[in-house]
């Protein structure tokens, strides 16, 4: 049992402070836990780089009453 659909990194941070260089850093050393590398390795990582993420989910909530 656990959270495996995927890791996705979003927001004005994320957005501002990583570069595509950096993401791949990123899973890199997410995937290298020693204790839990076999589930880690099939996590798929991504940057997300809408910044109005958070806007469209709102109105999508919004529309459905």
């Amino acid at each position: 049992m656990g959270a495996t659909s995927g890791v996705f990194l979003s927001g004005s941070i994320a957005n501002t402070l990583l570069k595509p260089e950096d993401l791949d850093t990123f899973r890199t050393h997410f995937k290298s836990s020693a204790t839990m590398q076999d589930l880690l390795k099939i996590i798929p990582v991504s940057l997300i780089k809408d910044t109005n993420l958070g806007s469209k989910g709102g109105l999508i909530l919004a529309s459905k009453g």
